[in-house]
């Protein structure tokens, strides 16, 4: 997410304006609460998407966005492996 930052930065720079989309592979973990806190850090042009597994899917399939999640049963127990798009 850093590096994404400041390429949304140096993309603003040269006239480029830019949304970065993260679109959580956890969703009982990614909560629209804890997304919010998370992705404020990077500033408010960062968008999260979460919602129920059903609906994720379909983002992710349009998205052709492939999702392997590895979590364990502690919050930061968590390895998702995903792509960038």
């Amino acid at each position: 997410m850093p590096q994404m930052a400041g390429v949304v930065q140096d993309l603003a720079l040269r006239g480029m304006a830019e949304t970065p989309v993260f679109i959580t592979v956890d969703p009982k973990r990614d909560t629209v609460a804890s997304l919010g806190l998370a992705l404020q850090v990077y500033g408010p042009i960062f968008v999260g998407l979460t919602g129920n597994d059903a609906a994720l899917q379909v983002v992710h399939r349009a998205w052709q966005f492939p999702v392997f999640a590895g979590c364990g049963r502690q919050v930061f127990d968590c390895d998702p492996t995903h792509t960038f798009r």
